[in-house]
């Protein structure tokens, strides 16, 4: 018997289907209070390590969660502004933290009154047509909100795209321009006060091992791609919860698996690209995970 001649086979077996492998599906909840504190100060940016590494992972989606919802619409980094007053430059500083339209207007006057100006102003929101109004109520010289030359303004791109707010002048209804006073002694906002708009959405950012970004939602040019966008339209008390219903949209792996996925960095920032202050508060997101075994 010869046992070096090739084996004769009926060439049944190549008719036999390949065995699929099992797709499974895990829930993991991410809670910022499991970080490694000592390492990530920040509850809105931070490395998750999973409990048990996932293979060939082939669709991620956000499930649940919740998030605090009073988040402050003035905080530094937009807080200052430049005032010109009869040729010498003064900062203005607001105070960071929650603000609406009265309570703003308080902190404002008592903020351009609490430098070196000569004169005394007053500030308030008329709650008809939405524009600020900037007064002179004491002395009388002339100033200007530097909002286009001062030492805090806005970063627009070569197209002239907003890419980041350095100053109150948005949500205060200005552009970044400078506004001199009127006769009276007055500076009135071309454009309604917006406090909200830096709250209406958050931006989800999850990066797989710090090598693949799970994001496809697009932005415009120049802006990162996030994996989910958090609209704070809704919230019970002081917390936003999410469900699977508001977010349909799911990531999917092409044109294959991951491989292994051991670790999720995970960030929440605004618009432009900032983090989102959450005074020490912590959140957590439900991901559901299918995977292949």
């Amino acid at each position: 018997m010869n046992l070096d001649a090739p084996t004769r086979t009926s060439g049944q077996e190549a008719l036999q289907p390949i065995p699929k492998r099992k797709r499974r599906t895990i829930l993991l909840e991410i809670n910022s209070r499991d970080r490694n504190r000592k390492i990530y100060k920040s509850s809105t940016e931070f490395r998750y390590r999973l409990y048990r590494p996932l293979k060939d992972v082939t669709q991620i989606q956000i499930a649940g969660g919740s998030l605090p919802s009073c988040v402050y619409n003035v905080n530094t980094g937009w807080n200052q502004f430049t005032l010109w007053e009869d040729g010498i430059r003064f900062t203005i500083t607001i105070q960071p933290g929650r603000y609406i339209f009265q309570t703003l207007a308080t902190e404002l006057t008592t903020a351009l009154n609490a430098g070196a100006t000569v004169n005394k102003y007053q500030v308030s929101f008329n709650s008809i047509n939405g524009k600020t109004t900037i007064q002179r109520v004491a002395n009388n010289k002339d100033f200007r909100l530097l909002f286009g030359t001062g030492d805090f303004v806005d970063l627009y791109d070569q197209a002239n795209t907003l890419q980041k707010i350095n100053s109150p002048a948005y949500m205060l209804g200005f552009e970044s321009a400078d506004y001199s006073s009127d006769a009276a002694g007055t500076i009135i906002s071309p454009h309604i006060a917006d406090l909200e708009f830096l709250l209406t959405r958050i931006y989800v950012y999850i990066n797989h091992d710090n090598t693949q970004d799970f994001g496809f939602i697009e932005r415009a040019v120049g802006r990162q791609q996030p994996h989910a966008i958090i609209y704070m339209d809704t919230c019970n008390g002081n917390y936003k919860f999410l469900n699977k219903e508001t977010y349909e949209p799911i990531f999917e792996a092409k044109p294959a698996p991951i491989a292994r996925m051991a670790t999720l960095d995970i960030t929440l920032r605004d618009e432009f690209d900032r983090l989102i202050d959450l005074n020490g508060r912590d959140f957590t997101l439900l991901l559901e995970i299918e995977y292949c075994e």
